[in-house]
């Protein structure tokens, strides 16, 4: 009997592991990305509905007002989503312009708050905030 309630045991704090592990894959987050990279491809989204996706703690921390900024954007062909970091919570993806005659690799930090995800920018100037953590230009494939 204690064989059999250990083995239980081991069952469900393994089926939980898996769960937990699943849960943690990052799918919802590189959905959210490969949703606004599918905006950027196709350009048919204001600025008012890009500025959706910055976490309103960004604006907040750094005394901006949303309406003073422009999003800053490229303008691809097409994506991909590469990779997700359960720690840096980032999601990297690649971007290309017509034939491939640019690549840029995009990373992207998404944040959970109040049920909702967002985007935490790298940074902004006087005019634009970067939806992205980081970008590294022009890579070679």
């Amino acid at each position: 009997m204690k064989k059999f309630l250990f083995t239980l045991i081991c069952f469900f704090f393994s089926c939980a592991m898996v769960f937990s592990q699943k849960s943690s894959s990052g799918e919802k987050e590189k959905q959210f990305v490969s949703d606004y990279l599918q905006i950027m491809v196709g350009r048919t989204t204001s600025n008012k509905d890009l500025m959706a996706y910055i976490d309103p703690s960004y604006f907040k921390k750094n005394k901006l007002k949303k309406k003073d900024f422009t999003i800053n954007s490229y303008t691809p062909v097409d994506f991909s989503i590469e990779n997700y970091n359960t720690e840096t919570k980032l999601v990297d993806a690649k971007i290309w312009g017509k034939d491939r005659s640019w690549v840029h690799s995009i990373h992207f930090k998404v944040v959970e708050t109040k049920g909702k995800l967002y985007f935490i920018p790298g940074r902004h100037s006087k005019d634009y905030i970067d939806p992205w953590y980081s970008v590294e230009d022009y890579i070679k494939e």
